[in-house]
């Protein structure tokens, strides 16, 4: 056993062992760029906007911490050396980086066009301060620049300065001669490097004083700096004078990296001073010394080692480790395997890893050949390898973890309908059998129900492994079910579904646990049944149809209806139907023969679906519009005769008719009597006929008066008759019969005279002749004048009417016959005449006046008495005095005239 030393990491955190170291620094370095400034590069340009010198420049002038957002893919191609970064910085990619395969991130070169200087790419050497990369390719800087031979063509860091990089690419960056750290130099500082992959960086090996072609950390005239690790990180053909990959004068911790073809004294590492710890590596085909110590102690575990040699005497192996030559001068633990016969795969992307990996094969040596555990103090065995893959049962050798052949993607059991499974197997170029049948799907279908054993072999340098896993097919429940037919109508009945599998779910429309009620479901559809029985899910189906119900209703009926209503015609939604109900006859309903209404029902049939609808409807009884007292027929004179309805409340029309009363004077020859009565919005009307008789137009001559005790006292009474019915009879009072008869009364008398027709109708008037007794004294007249009455001698009377006396007594009421003939002319002062004379109405006047004035005219009637009375100024010569008798009875009217000389005239007229 050689001699033991802990790779003690000492810093903020005080001494903890490496591995752990590497996690607490990750997670530092994540808090501490919270909350921070932020820039974003968004053109590939040298400078400018939204270039990364400008950002670089904005972030510095903050005076704090900030990050830089890469928003470009690149390459940004500089054609000049960036600023040197002088806060805490975080550069960070557009999309995440694979470093295998170079994909994603984003590329930041210096240009490689004419006439660019040389010069590094990142540089931050203020002290104690962090700059963090991330998914980022630096390519085609060289380190040219600074004191103490500072290199660094990828990236400088000095003076303290926490360096991390994740997921990063540094290649082809070079260093001149007397310049360290061909990709990147960790002057004094901390460095921190997980996924990251390092790919042809230095200088040719005969470049004198040339060291860590990919990284150089710390420097031996300026003494050890602050811890360095690697994580899961590549080294691939790098070269330097000395330390091809690395270049270490400072505590520094690979775990699971990768080194092949590196070249240079110490062609993978140079350990130069510092503690160091190599876990889970994996070294090959480095020329020259593969791994030197000088200084440096250095502790190796679970790592492999392919055409290797070592130099200087400071290495210690603390187990697990597998080398293809006789290293046991090295590797002298009882669990280190030495002159193994070792094959290992592409250095490639290998199961998913970020970076380039040696594949292991199934038999090889190095499998399980690690140590699970140790008691060295400060080393921590990692759990995963270089591909993030778990380390399983004993650890590999290497980087790489050979995963046991097993299979992926397969399941327990399937059901018998489960689709057809390709089967998977790691690590890749096995073959499956299922039941010892070559198979490279599993089939459920094909399979019958019950377990079966699939198998992957994997056989590699004569080494075959395989693995097992046991799969069962279960069979599908039955999932069938009856009790659906149909098609149904959607008022039938709900059925009751009956699966032969109980436990499972109908669903589908109508259906509600396992009733299906059509009027529930529509036009129908599918009616599914799915049942799952230990995990294996069945379903069937059927198809049901839903007839729907036809529209039955209809149009037309309205009401309520009077039973005199005219027919309605009712209009269905859909025809073809049935009618029934009062009053219907095929789609027409009649009130008048319905009663007093009910409901009337439409019933139609569509598709064996037969539906119903009903209404109601109100037919109103007609009111009784009889009426009594109107006889067949009436002479025209007969009295007015009073109609009484036996419902009250109408009105009655018709000839003659007024309200309820009939009058046949007014009714013309009569005709139709109509009685109409509303009741409850219903109207009745009920008539009769009847006939009026013509009328008798009887025409007399008019009353007239008689003087007795002067002259004749005899007058001739007539009558005419037309009109009636058949021949008309006249008959007088006094018995005589015609159309006239002469009387001669003492006193006043009425006389009557009536005509009659052959149907018996009658018409009677009468005239009344009145006696005016004027005898006084001894055969003496009665006259009067002015009021005064006086008794006349009979030979004495003409002349005294001459002069204005008229027969009778002052006071009497009754008008007598003026007694001397017409003819007799009066010889007086004013001349009178009168047109026309005699006259109905309106009569003219003449007067021939001797002298102008005022003059009086007096209108007398028979006894005397002033009727009119006025008063017009007279011209000399001709005047002309109207006057109107329209309102006056017929008879004899003296007109007396009397000048403004007191001249008189008198003027006899006859009023007709």
């Amino acid at each position: 056993m050689k001699s033991q030393h802990l790779p003690i990491q000492r810093g903020r955190y005080g001494a903890v062992p490496c591995f752990t170291w590497l996690i607490l620094l990750g997670s530092l370095f994540i808090q501490s760029h919270q909350g921070v400034a932020q820039f974003n590069v968004t053109n590939n340009n040298n400078d400018g906007a939204g270039s990364l010198r400008a950002a670089i420049a904005a972030g510095n002038a903050t005076g704090t911490d900030y990050t830089i957002s890469l928003q470009t893919a690149g390459p940004i191609s500089l054609t000049s050396v960036l600023p040197d970064i002088t806060q805490s910085c975080t550069i960070t990619g557009v999309t995440s980086l694979t470093p295998a395969t170079t994909t994603g991130g984003t590329v930041i070169e210096r240009s490689t066009a004419p006439g660019v200087p040389d010069f590094r790419l990142f540089k931050a050497i203020t002290p104690d301060k962090e700059l963090t990369l991330t998914d980022i390719v630096l390519q085609n800087g060289v380190g040219n620049e600074g004191e103490n031979k500072q290199g660094g063509g990828g990236v400088l860091t000095d003076n303290g300065v926490a360096l991390m990089m994740v997921r990063c690419v540094v290649r082809n960056c070079l260093i001149p001669q007397n310049r360290h750290g061909g990709g990147v130099q960790v002057v004094e500082g901390r460095g921190t490097f997980i996924d990251c992959e390092f790919q042809n960086n230095g200088a040719p090996i005969n470049i004198p004083d040339t060291r860590g072609g990919a990284v150089n950390i710390g420097d031996n005239s300026s003494g050890n700096p602050d811890d360095v690790t690697f994580l899961r990180c590549t080294f691939v053909g790098n070269s330097a004078e000395r330390g091809g990959g690395v270049f270490s004068a400072g505590a520094v911790n690979f775990t699971n990296c990768t080194f092949d073809a590196n070249t240079g004294y110490g062609g993978d590492i140079y350990g130069y001073t510092g503690n160091a710890d190599v876990i889970g590596c994996t070294f090959r085909n480095n020329p020259d010394v593969n791994l030197f110590s000088f200084f440096s102690p250095y502790r190796i575990i679970n790592s492999l080692f392919i055409g290797a040699t070592f130099g200087g005497g400071n290495t210690t192996s603390l187990g697990g480790n597998v080398t293809n030559y006789n290293g046991g001068y090295v590797f002298d633990q009882s669990s280190d395997k030495n002159n193994q016969v070792i094959v290992l795969g592409e250095l490639q992307q290998n199961s998913g890893g970020l970076v380039r990996t040696f594949a292991l094969g199934a038999c090889s040596p190095a499998v399980n050949a690690g140590i699970s555990s140790t008691t060295q103090s400060g080393i921590t065995l990692p759990t995963t390898d270089a591909n993030n893959q778990p380390r399983v049962g004993l650890p590999d050798a290497g980087s790489y973890e050979f995963q046991s052949p097993a299979i992926s993607g397969l399941a327990a059991f399937y059901c018998k309908d489960a689709a057809a499974v390709t089967l998977m197997g790691t690590p890749s170029g096995g073959g499956f059998t299922i039941d010892n049948q070559a198979a490279t799907q599993l089939d459920p279908a094909s399979l019958s129900a019950g377990n079966h054993t699939v198998r992957y072999t994997v056989t590699e340098n004569s080494c075959t492994v395989f693995t097992e896993q046991s799969v069962e097919i279960k069979p599908l429940p039955n999932a069938s079910f009856t009790g659906l037919a149909g098609p149904y109508c959607a008022d039938a009945a709900s059925i009751t579904l009956n699966p032969a599998t109980p436990g499972g779910t109908f669903s589908g429309p109508g259906v509600a646990g396992t009733t299906f009620t059509p009027a529930n479901a529509g036009s129908g559809g599918t009616i599914t049944y799915t049942v799952t029985v230990d995990g294996c899910t069945s379903t069937s189906s059927q198809n049901v149809t839903v007839n729907p119900l036809p529209n039955a209703s209809f149009a037309g009926l309205a009401g309520p209806y009077c039973a005199n209503a005219s027919p309605v015609t009712l209009l269905p939604t859909t025809p073809g139907g049935t009618f029934s109900g009062p009053g219907m006859s095929g789609n027409t309903f009649a009130p008048a023969n319905a009663g007093s209404g009910g409901t009337i029902t439409y019933t139609v049939t569509v598709d064996g679906c037969t539906s119903t609808s009903s209404q109601n409807v109100t037919v109103k009884p007609l009111p009784n519009t009889s009426f009594s007292g109107l006889a067949s027929s009436y002479c025209a004179d007969a009295a007015a005769i009073t109609l009484t309805p036996t419902t009250p409340g109408g009105t009655f029309s018709g000839p003659g008719v007024a309200d309820n009363t009939f009058t046949p004077a007014n009714a013309g020859s009569g005709g139709t009597i109509t009685y109409t009565v509303t009741v409850d919005g219903c109207t009745s009307t009920s008539s009769q006929n009847v006939t009026v008789r013509p009328p008798i137009n009887l025409t007399t001559s008019p009353n007239t008066s008689v003087v007795y005790g002067y002259g004749s006292s005899c007058t001739t009474l007539t009558a005419s008759a037309t009109g009636g019915t058949g021949t008309l009879r006249l008959a007088w009072s006094n018995g005589a019969t015609g159309n006239s008869t002469q009387v001669c009364p003492t006193q006043t008398t009425t006389y009557t005279v009536t005509a009659t027709d052959a149907a018996g109708c009658s018409a009677t008037k009468i005239i009344t002749v009145t006696v005016n007794d004027v005898r006084c004294g001894y055969g003496g007249v009665k006259m009067c004048q002015g009021g005064r009455e006086t008794c006349v001698a009979q030979y004495l009377v003409p002349t005294y009417l001459r002069f204005g006396y008229t027969l009778g007594g002052c006071n009497s009421s009754t008008p007598a016959r003026i007694g001397y003939e017409q003819a007799q002319e009066v010889p007086l002062s004013l001349s009178l005449k009168a047109y026309p004379n005699p006259t109905q109405d309106a009569l003219t006047v003449e007067v021939l006046a001797p002298v102008a004035g005022m003059a009086t005219f007096e209108l007398l009637d028979v006894a005397g008495r002033a009727r009119q009375v006025r008063q017009q100024e007279l011209t000399e010569g001709h005047n002309e005095v109207e006057f109107r008798l329209g309102s006056l009875p017929a008879g004899i009217y003296l007109i007396r005239a009397v000048d403004a000389m007191n001249r008189q005239g008198v003027l006899r007229i006859s009023k007709q």
